[in-house]
């Protein structure tokens, strides 16, 4: 064979085994790289066994029975791969199954998409890490923090005086010395006092107020007796104060009787603290509400003493005295003078009970006289807990000439109006009631000089308080038997109600005539109406003009009440109760000649413009009175005026004049 056969055949050769080699990395890359995302064939094979195994004793029972399995996951070529099953090298195995990785859908998720195709490894024992990534023996795991509890000391009454109970006391001082700043203490020789200035820290507080003043009263045995806290801030309102004190108090007693029945005593003073930061927002809230309840009543009339608890506690142990007294001198009577004694106790009570009774009456009757405003409504969905009126405009006739006219009232104000005919000073003072399930008085009516008629609930304002939340929110422009629908700005929940009707009930006859305190209103001049008659031929007054436009000579008859104005405002001003319609028909203002409209012709009978015109002449001072615009035929178009034509000797003249006077 020669040499060009050979050179012939070996290039054959090596293009026969290119296309072999090429076709072989495809599959491999196919088998590797684009396997995972196309669907496999799904082949029933009886002893085939899935290449997704549980544990690394599979894999090693798998490699050592079957080497023709082929497995897809190695990253070794596949001829050293053969040679080393055919030597039987178990290092080589090893070798495979350490440079496999674990799947990490399936060790974090426990499941896979690609099943038993993945070229991962699925392990379902815990121990993952010991196929990758342990971790070193000599790095020790960070250990875990020991939460230590501090210990509370305890006693009982038997340790009263011991040293165990003089360092509850003592570490009491020095908490409220470190927790809080310019701490002040004092000794009165039975007890100690704590004052300091607490800062209130709640992230939802609302109100001005950011520390308030505590005085806290530590007894001698304390904790084994009583620890008393109030409030020392003069400037909060007393029903808020007297409020706290209460809550503070049953709390703290609470704790006292929960000791003493297992007779084991522990200081509170930290425990109050942090009570007292969860609580405080709410004792404030509804010892403001108090407040506010209490000043409503008192603007009222209602007078509602608030005493304080050492005088509450005080006239509760006079009280318990007297009892006391009174049934020892009740058990030493004799039977024989017991029904005399009761038949005068009764008398006596009688005529007290009288005598309290008109001073009730006494003080009530000024609101006896006033005029109940009734409302008639449904709650349609139960979330309505009160409805209050703010402003209540009301429909009222004059007491003395029962004339109509309108009033707007605000609460606790006097409104003051005049009647229109008679000049009659009224007035009307409203006092707010709340309106409940119990009760339908919207408010108290106290009028003088006028009745009231009816409430326009329209122009009438009112607020509602939401059952659920206690928010209160204000409602407008509503109607009768149409039912109002809002949410609260609170809680969202919805607020549903319908007003039927509001009625006035009360004595009418014993309202006054005339509010005195009312100045009178003063009395217009009238103004002399001329009696206009329309005559064809005469002019109308002013020649049909108005005030509102002096160059229209002529009056419209409107189609929507059918009467003569001069203007479309003129027939606004005087007619309020209906809509203007555009005019169809006018009448001369120069002959009193009623005929069609027309916009820009004159009189159909004296030819006269029911406009003005435009002229270039002066016409009696009527036309034009522009001297620019003006005709030049007009003589009075140079009249005084430089654009006249001067001769040349009146001109030097003139200028000899000029020029003498700057000499």
């Amino acid at each position: 064979m020669s040499s060009d056969q050979q050179k012939k055949g070996s290039s054959l050769e090596k293009k026969s085994s290119a296309p072999n080699y090429y076709h072989g990395a495809t599959s491999q890359s196919a088998r590797y790289g684009y396997r995972r995302f196309q669907n496999a064939p799904k082949k029933q094979l009886k002893l085939q066994k899935s290449l997704a195994v549980t544990n690394n004793d599979e894999i090693e029972s798998m490699e050592h029975s079957s080497t023709t399995v082929p497995i897809s996951n190695a990253n070794v070529e596949g001829k050293g791969l053969t040679k080393r099953r055919n030597n039987g090298a178990f290092s080589a195995l090893s070798l495979k199954i350490s440079k496999r990785k674990v799947c990490k859908y399936f060790a974090t998720e426990n499941s896979c998409y690609f099943g038993e195709y993945c070229r991962f490894l699925h392990i379902r024992d815990e121990n993952i890490d010991n196929n990758f990534d342990s971790v070193p023996s000599h790095i020790n795991p960070k250990p875990k923090r020991i939460v230590v509890r501090p210990n509370i000391t305890a006693i009982s009454r038997d340790d009263i005086g011991k040293t165990e109970q003089l360092d509850i006391r003592n570490s009491e001082f020095n908490y409220f010395g470190r927790r809080f700043h310019d701490v002040k203490f004092a000794y009165d020789g039975s007890s100690y006092f704590i004052e300091f200035d607490y800062k209130i820290t709640d992230p939802d507080w609302v109100f001005d107020v950011k520390t308030i003043g505590l005085r806290l009263k530590i007894p001698e045995h304390y904790p084994c007796e009583l620890l008393m806290v109030t409030l020392n801030q003069p400037t909060l309102p007393v029903p808020l104060a007297s409020h706290f004190n209460k809550e503070v108090k049953k709390f703290l007693e609470e704790k006292f009787m929960e000791a003493k029945k297992c007779d084991t005593y522990v200081g509170i003073g930290k425990m109050f603290i942090r009570w007292l930061d969860r609580n405080i927002l709410k004792f404030f809230v509804e010892g403001l509400r108090k407040t506010k309840m209490i000043a409503e009543a008192e603007k009222e009339g209602i007078k509602l003493h608030q005493a304080s608890f050492s005088n509450l506690i005080n006239q509760k142990e006079n009280t318990d005295t007297k009892t006391d007294k009174m049934k020892v001198e009740v058990c030493d009577s004799a039977e024989v003078t017991q029904s005399r004694n009761y038949k005068e106790a009764r008398v006596e009570s009688s005529s007290k009970t009288e005598i309290a009774m008109e001073e009730i009456n006494s003080k009530q009757s000024p609101k006896g006289k006033a005029i109940q405003a009734r409302i008639f409504w449904n709650d349609l969905n139960g979330n309505i807990a009160t409805l209050s009126i703010i402003t209540m405009a009301v429909s009222i006739k004059c007491a003395k000439c029962n004339s109509l006219s309108f009033l707007i009232c605000s609460v606790k104000q006097l409104s003051t109006s005049h009647c229109k005919k008679c000049l009659n000073g009224s007035s009307i003072h409203i006092s707010p009631q709340l309106v409940h399930q119990n009760s339908n008085v919207i408010a108290l009516l106290e009028p003088k000089g006028c009745i009231p008629v009816d409430c326009v609930l329209l122009s009438s304002k009112l607020s509602y308080t939401c059952l659920q939340c206690s928010k209160e929110a204000t409602v407008e422009n509503l109607t009768y038997g149409v039912s109002n629908k809002s949410w609260c700005y609170g809680c969202h929940s919805k607020c549903e109600f319908e007003i039927r009707t509001i009625r006035f009930v009360g004595d009418f006859n014993a309202i006054e005539k005339e509010d005195s305190s009312v100045p009178k209103g003063k009395q217009k001049k009238k103004k002399v109406e001329r009696s206009v008659i329309l005559v064809e031929g005469q002019p109308l007054p002013e020649n049909g003009t108005c005030k509102h436009y002096k160059k229209s000579y002529r009056w419209f008859r409107f189609p929507c009440c059918g009467k003569l104005y001069p203007c479309d405002q003129c027939h606004n001003d005087a007619e309020k109760e209906h809509e203007m319609k555009l005019a169809n028909r006018m009448v001369c203002g120069f002959c009193s000649k009623e005929q069609p409209f027309q916009k820009a012709k004159p009189c159909i009978n004296c030819n006269e413009n029911v406009t003005r015109v435009k002229s270039h002449f002066w016409e009696g001072g009527k036309g034009c009175r522009d001297q620019v615009v003006m005709c030049r035929n007009d003589r009075r178009k140079y009249a005084n005026s430089l654009m006249k034509t001067v001769s040349n000797k009146h001109a030097a003249q003139l200028k000899f004049k000029d020029d003498n006077k700057k000499k």
